[in-house]
């Protein structure tokens, strides 16, 4: 099953960790094994599909124009689904089967229906019934976006650089047996008669039959052998309440701070609009090289297929290379978009100059290895950036999962545009190329390739030269909602003081990087043409060994500054007076059950200790009335829309920030809980 929303090869993360992979139980290795030979379905039927799609639209008297639609129809369809299917995941506590299984009978019906839109010949109702299930297939293809979510419960994080090399393995060696797939299909010319339905099977249309039956393997493997994750009922329970209670109407979770986000950030911006490009510029490969080998080549669909077959043994090996360039010579994120951009420029260039009628084999073959090669270095590490750029900021926490959806939207949407686009302004008809002096296969508006990569191009050198976008987010950047104190914040009493990161934030960006959101939200899957089996994105290892050892020396000048406590001679109490307050802010309105159980848990603590009720404040941050006080204790911990946190108040009514949920336990764990809020 095939999403028609294109993707990128495996990501360009590495992991430096020198101890072994956790070892794969036997239910996974035979879940991974299904997945395998689900891609590996999937990339032959796509890669059997698409080269001969022009040439099936004309037999049904079709045009050009109408093939860009009947490409791009997939993929809005597609792109209009998956937020449908991750809803749906989340509505019944991550529970996978059905949404997969409703997914392959969409699918399957497509394909079915593909195949039957020859019975009624060149006729309009031809096209249409073309044109039906191509809706219909990429309704149900888009299901399988939900398997990057799958993949992350499923497997450790040490296990997901082992995982991602065998999606990478099946996806190309699907990619190597699509043309033994249209070498069997192109001899295929048979009649089949079906409850009295006579059909015709052919080359152009036996294709649906094929990616029918590869799904009603998938569909069957999957049932058999795919089960799902463990999730507790608590967690089954929030997530029903969270889509019940519309999520997005949180004050910091809606759309409308997703996109302001975007709008003000460079650093979101450019890598969804890199993914955009790059979707884009493959899509002329996609929509025009079929018919323009066609014409300038005479050749059929066993030559195109062999060529994208061709080009998946140099994308692996230039894979491979990205991750020992990653992983050895610490290669920057940028540094790899650059270079795949330039590729992209240089045969942009020559897809328009060197496609010409009659034409040499050389010149569309060059142009097309030269542009699939920049595919392994722009996709990861454009994802990287992205995801750092969100994960090193806490206060954009509960736009995450939002941000992570727009960027994976944005291919779609280039799968969508740009086929209509090249079909209506780029490709030029068989006729047209002979009737004139003008021998190109493309017209110039195929240049809005090499256009659109440079202007990338001159954005990630701006990002790398002057907002430094390879050092992983450390700074946030200017403009910021909550980056500092306002002058007009009434809780600061004095003017505040550049603190260093606590411990417990320290440790809360460290499990952030580490957590699932980025792993189901990161797409890194082959070029097969579209299937959405995604596979996660590896933490980068560089980053967490900084973060670890920033952790390390704060628990080591924690311990220093106790030791130091002990042996003075004068009580830490007589040196400075009790705080009068503590204030707790919470949220009634959370959808995160881990989130709720830390509220709990800390009332149930600072219950224990016995504080009077003239001694603490728990303040609502989710009422109404209470948001400029919570937007002012944002401003002082500088952690927004996260749960629990703790704030003294002093004898001079000042406010300051205490710590966080994670500081909070390990304070009460050490036994210094009741001494460091020092309640008078």
């Amino acid at each position: 099953m095939t999403a028609e929303t294109k993707a990128l090869p495996a990501s360009t993360g590495s992991n430096d960790d020198e101890s072994e992979m956790t070892p794969l139980s036997r239910q996974l290795k035979l879940t991974l094994l299904v997945l395998c030979i689900t891609n590996f379905l999937d990339t032959i039927g796509y890669m059997a599909l698409f080269p001969s799609l022009i040439f099936y639209v004309r037999q049904l008297g079709g045009t050009d124009d109408q093939y860009g639609l009947i490409l791009s129809v997939a993929a809005i369809t597609g792109f209009c689904f998956v937020p449908l299917y991750g809803s749906w995941v989340d509505a019944n506590g991550k529970k996978f089967r059905k949404p997969f299984f409703m997914g392959y009978v969409l699918s399957i019906s497509g394909m079915l229906l593909y195949t039957l839109a020859a019975v009624f010949g060149k006729t309009s109702l031809a096209f249409y019934v073309l044109l039906a299930s191509r809706i219909i297939y990429g309704a149900g293809a888009s299901s399988a976006s939900i398997s990057t979510t799958y993949i992350a419960l499923v497997t450790e994080p040490d296990q997901l650089i082992f995982c991602q090399l065998l999606f990478t393995v099946a996806s190309n060696m699907g990619l190597a047996c699509a043309p033994l797939a249209n070498m069997i299909l192109g001899g295929l010319d048979v009649t089949v008669n079906v409850f009295g339905l006579t059909i015709p099977l052919n080359a152009y249309n036996g294709v649906g039959v094929l990616l029918a039956a590869f799904d009603c393997v998938a569909f069957v493997l999957m049932y058999l052998f795919l089960p799902e994750p463990k999730n507790s009922d608590e967690d089954a329970a929030a997530a029903a309440k969270a889509i019940q209670d519309d999520e997005p109407k949180q004050e910091n979770g809606g759309w409308k701070a997703v996109f302001r986000e975007i709008a003000s950030s460079i650093k979101l911006l450019l890598p969804i609009f890199a993914l955009f490009v790059i979707m884009a510029n493959y899509n002329l490969i996609e929509t025009t090289f079929s018919p323009a080998a066609s014409h300038g080549l005479g050749w059929g669909p066993v030559q195109i297929s062999a060529v994208y077959s061709i080009s998946s043994i140099g994308m692996f090996s230039c894979t491979i290379i990205t991750m020992v360039l990653s992983k050895s010579y610490k290669i920057r994120d940028t540094t790899f978009i650059l270079v795949g951009f330039t590729f992209w420029t240089i045969a942009g260039l020559m897809m328009y100059s060197l496609w010409t009628y009659p034409g040499k084999e050389w010149h569309f073959v060059a142009s097309i290895a030269i542009a699939l090669i920049g595919f392994p270095l722009i996709g990861p590490a454009a994802t990287s950036l992205f995801a750092k750029a969100i994960m090193t900021r806490p206060d954009l926490e509960p736009l995450q999962a939002r941000l992570f959806a727009v960027l994976n939207m944005a291919p779609g949407l280039a799968g969508f545009i740009a086929p209509l686009y090249v079909g209506v302004f780029v490709l030029r008809s068989p006729e047209l190329v002979e009737s004139g002096t003008n021998d190109h296969e493309l017209t110039p508006f195929a240049l809005y390739v090499p256009f659109f990569s440079g202007l990338c191009i001159i954005g990630f050198l701006y990002e790398k030269v002057f907002l430094h976008a390879d050092d992983c987010g450390d700074d946030n950047e200017e403009g910021t909602d909550g980056d500092g104190a306002s002058e007009l914040t009434t809780l600061l009493k004095a003017e505040p003081k550049n603190r260093r990161s606590s411990i417990a934030s320290t440790r809360s960006i460290l499990s952030a990087k580490n957590h699932s959101n980025l792993l189901r939200s990161s797409w890194n899957h082959s070029i097969r043409g579209g299937s959405h089996s995604m596979q996660p994105m590896p933490f980068d290892a560089n980053e967490k060994k900084r973060l670890e050892n920033l952790l390390k020396e704060d628990l080591d000048e924690l311990s220093k500054e106790a030791r130091d406590m002990e042996k003075a001679d004068t009580p830490t109490e007589t040196q400075a007076p009790g705080n009068n307050k503590l204030f707790v802010l919470i949220s009634s309105f959370s959808s995160n059950h881990q989130q709720k159980s830390h509220q709990d848990r800390a009332l149930t603590i600072l219950k224990g200790l016995q504080i009077g009720p003239d001694q603490m404040e728990t303040i609502d941050g989710a009422a109404p009335a209470n948001k400029e006080k919570r937007n002012e204790l944002f401003v002082l911990s500088g952690i927004r829309a996260k749960y629990p946190q703790f704030f003294l108040v002093d004898a001079s009514d000042k406010t300051t920030f205490l710590t966080d949920w994670e500081g909070f336990e390990l304070m009460h764990e050490m036994g210094t809980l009741s001494e460091s809020m020092n309640l008078a």
